[in-house]
């Protein structure tokens, strides 16, 4: 709708109010065109606050429809912080509203809240009376509203508590010192709801419960609020008992909430609360997984809180083995599924696990973490040295998933040479198992424990292990056990000392060849991961196998076309681009060229969004560059359009109402973040692709020097301009690695101005240097003022250290930029005497991925 019609139709509700009503039927009308005819009328109706403000409230007091009332009330919610600027210094729609129709405005909630028949639209309207209250309590104030509020509390209409203990609730976090005077008044009428026995009543007086004690810090308050803690224990009680676990599920998050927030307030209360959450949590014949999973989150929180109450959790007798026991419990909800079994894909990886096995998995890393490696180790050994013999397979396998989970945590216990023998041995006799699950489990844990424990296991025990993960890759019967083993081999590889693979190598290269021409397409992946893994860590000794790999994995790249194969395709690139790296230029050089021919056909035919070739290929063109060095350079021009356009990938990223996000309807690769009643959402495949491509161009200027001179303009303009709707990388707060690899870049394409330049390279000259340093100090200088995260901080300041120690001629940073050099550094030197932040610093198993 063009600007006229729509002030034409504004003009008219003017005249007219009650046809605001049918303006709110069309914007909830299913036809997509009338109803972007109304949002465009509604859109410019905005732009007059005092109509907009009195049409939203008139209808939510007077129109009989529920539908329209509901719309008005979510709409003032959102009416009211509206800007027409983009300017968040511009003011909101709601002080752009006269006094007299704000007054009525308030008026008009309040009446809402306390006559609003329909259940839906009184919750609505708790809302709208808090966002607003939060807007204007501070400036104008809100006389009327704790009035209003204490006199629905006291109300016989259970309906008008319920909204009067959400609004409570709501506003509790920002009125805290307003309400203060009253606190012990409130706590009181709390206590009292809560003991009622009356559902909704209890419920919502819980809720502002937690409030109440998650506003206020300082010791007389909470004192007042201590009384709170039993009550409320016993609302959770009562809804369990009576069966109503769902809304019990909500009681439990309130005191997650208040472990992670308050665990210093919960001390006094810590041994019946811990009884009462270690019942829930065991209650396994009566309860849902959901409600005894919480009940775990809640006592592992209160575990996690040591920097707010140091070593509160040491005083509840047994926690730590009676805590590992329950967890441990939750591992053995799995069952024997036939998909399983499958290798066709990593799909069924979970088949036949229960709601509480990954729970299960994620707790004990976090209580191995929390607890100390000490408690955890000595609540483990007893139980896993049973279970390690049990006959119901899931124990023994619950002892594997175990040591993988807690390895991080217990390192300098389990890192004893003693201690290693013990476990070096137990996973040998996994690998050995006669049932598969187990024997995955086994090399899960080996996997894990190469990375957290290595180098020292591979280094002691690799005669045990090394053979045993071969033999489990000659059963074929076990298709997914052969993919895991391959994993373990990648965490193996990775740090190994150098006399540890040499005399395995015949027969590991060997295995994986098998691997790689018989097993399933998992298992063919994992070989393919495995086989690149040993040859990086081999290096010169992978010459020997050269000639009978290298041309399996070319047939592999080329051949492996079909779209089930697409994953194969890509790794075989990986694989062949660490393999040529391993051999070095002179022996890589020939197969190098035909790589990089056929990923020139590649990106002239096109790649489907979704093929994992495109990011594959970005990686492998920095290791190709690495290994071919200056003789890389000719292919710059077939690599540097589809990195650059990598770089410079939108990841659409959008701010949206939270009630307009459905879960279910997003794609699989977008990503919600809930910032208060919005939602921020983007597409991570598309970030991390980014995020890829700018770690790439930071390898390629790194390595290439002068003769990347031609690419420093465009990808310095990325780094400091960003493109059109996207934010500099310098400043992509979005994504930490974007800001990281960004500020790295900066001093590799300063050392390409500078080689160019005294090489005479066309176009390079010393003013260009100067031209650069103009172009990038600055906004280094600000992005490091801006940067919240230490560690980026830290990569920030060394490249300023490295700009400084390149620059040829000191005085092209002049003294203007040299003082404002010092000026940020002392900011950010306060920032960390503050201690508001500061500098800092593949396979089976966690761990992250570098420029090559």
């Amino acid at each position: 709708m063009d600007p006229a019609a729509a002030a034409a139709a504004v003009a008219a509700i003017a005249a007219n109010p009650p046809a605001f009503t049918e303006l709110v039927a069309q914007l909830q009308d299913a036809d997509n065109d009338r109803r972007k005819s109304a949002e465009a009328i509604f859109d410019a109706l905005k732009e007059q606050s005092d109509l907009c403000m009195t049409c939203l409230a008139r209808t939510l007091r007077t129109c009989p429809a529920v539908e329209a009332r509901l719309f008005c009330s979510v709409m003032i919610r959102k009416v009211i912080y509206y800007r027409s600027d983009t300017d968040l210094k511009a003011p909101v729609l709601w002080d752009k509203c006269s006094p007299a129709v704000q007054t009525g405005t308030k008026q008009a909630l309040l009446e809402a809240l306390v006559q609003e028949p329909d259940r839906n639209v009184s919750s609505k309207v708790s809302s709208a009376v808090s966002d607003l209250a939060a807007l204007i309590y501070d400036k104008a104030g809100w006389p009327e509203l704790m009035p209003a509020i204490t006199g629905m509390l006291t109300s016989s209409n259970q309906q008008q508590v319920v909204n009067a203990l959400s609004v409570l609730a709501d506003v509790a976090a920002y009125l805290a010192e307003h309400l203060k005077p009253q606190l012990q008044d409130f706590v009181n009428m709390l206590v009292t709801m809560l003991n009622s026995g009356v559902k909704d009543v209890t419920v919502g007086a819980a809720n502002a419960a937690t409030a109440f004690i998650e506003a206020y810090e300082d010791t007389r308050a909470r004192e007042v609020l201590s009384p709170l803690v039993q009550p409320m224990l016993a609302v959770l009680g009562q809804l369990l008992s009576s069966g109503d676990e769902e809304e019990a599920r909500g009681v439990l998050e309130m005191f997650i909430v208040l472990a992670e927030s308050s665990a210093r307030f919960l001390r006094p209360h810590l041994i019946p609360l811990v009884d009462a959450m270690m019942r829930v949590a065991g209650a396994g014949d009566t309860l849902e997984p959901q409600s005894r999973q919480l009940a775990v989150e809640f006592l592992v929180s209160l575990c996690e809180a040591r920097e707010q109450s140091p070593g509160m959790m040491r005083k509840v007798p047994n926690l730590a083995r009676t805590l590992f026991e329950l967890v441990m419990g939750f591992l053995l909800d799995i069952e024997d599924d036939p998909g399983w079994h499958s290798a066709a894909d990593d799909t069924n990886e979970d088949a036949g696990a229960g709601e509480l096995y990954d729970p299960g998995q994620e707790y004990l890393d976090r209580l191995a973490l929390s607890l100390g490696g000490k408690a955890v180790s000595d609540a483990a050994a007893p139980l896993l040295g049973t279970w390690i013999s049990d006959a119901q397979w899931q124990k023994r396998a619950a002892v594997f998933i175990c040591l993988a989970q807690i390895a991080e945590g217990c390192t300098k216990i389990m890192s004893a040479p003693a201690y290693l023998e013990q476990l070096a041995r137990m996973c040998v006799m996994g690998l050995k198992d006669a049932q598969p699950h187990v024997r995955w489990a086994a090399c899960q844990a080996l996997g894990q424990m190469c990375t957290d424990l290595g180098p020292e296991l591979q280094a002691r025990h690799h005669a045990a292990i090394l053979p045993a993960l071969m033999e489990v890759m000659d059963n074929f019967n076990a298709p997914r056990v052969q993919a895991h083993a391959c994993a373990a081999i990648v965490n193996f590889s990775e740090g190994v000392e150098a006399d540890v693979l040499p005399p395995y190598l015949d027969g590991l290269i060997q295995k994986l060849l098998t691997l790689l021409q018989h097993g399933a397409r998992l298992v063919q992946e994992g070989a393919l991961t495995a086989l690149a893994s040993v040859a990086d860590s081999s290096q010169d000794l992978f010459l020997k196998y050269y000639d009978t790999v290298m041309p399996l994995l070319l047939h592999i790249l080329t051949s492996a076309n079909a779209k089930e194969h697409r994953l194969m395709r890509a790794k075989a690139l990986e694989c062949i681009s660490l393999v040529g790296m391993a051999v070095g230029r002179d022996r890589f050089r020939d197969h190098a060229r035909q790589v990089l021919a056929y990923m020139q056909q590649v990106q002239a035919a096109g790649v489907d969004p979704d093929d994992p070739l495109a990011s594959y290929m970005l990686q492998a063109g920095a290791r190709l560059c690495k290994c071919l060095g200056p003789e890389f350079i000719e292919y710059l021009p077939l690599v540097m359009p589809s990195l650059l356009a990598s770089a410079q990938a939108d990841p659409d990223v959008q701010v949206v109402d939270e009630d307009e996000v459905n879960a279910e309807d997003l794609p699989d690769d977008m990503e919600a973040i809930a910032m208060g009643d919005k939602c921020l959402m983007y597409r991570s495949s598309i970030l991390e692709e980014k995020a890829t491509a700018v770690n790439m161009l930071s390898c390629y200027a790194e390595e290439l020097k002068e003769g990347f001179w031609g690419y420093v303009g465009p990808v310095l303009k990325l780094v400091l301009n960003g493109v059109e709707g996207q934010s500099p990388l310098i400043k992509f707060y979005l994504n930490e690695e974007i800001r990281r690899s960004a500020a790295a870049l900066l001093p590799s394409l300063l050392k390409c101005c500078i080689n160019a330049a005294e090489r005479g390279v066309p176009g390079a000259s010393p003013a260009a240097v100067g031209e650069f340093l103009g172009a990038a100090w600055g906004p280094l200088l600000e992005a490091l003022r801006k940067e919240p995260e230490g560690e980026i901080q830290a990569v920030q300041l060394d490249s300023i250290g490295e700009i400084v120690e390149m620059v040829p001629d000191k005085g092209l940073l002049g003294a203007e930029p040299t003082a404002a050099a010092f000026k940020i550094f002392d900011t950010v030197l306060e920032k960390v005497r503050g201690g508001g932040g500061g500098a800092g610093e593949g396979g089976a198993g966690r761990g992250g991925e570098g420029c090559l």
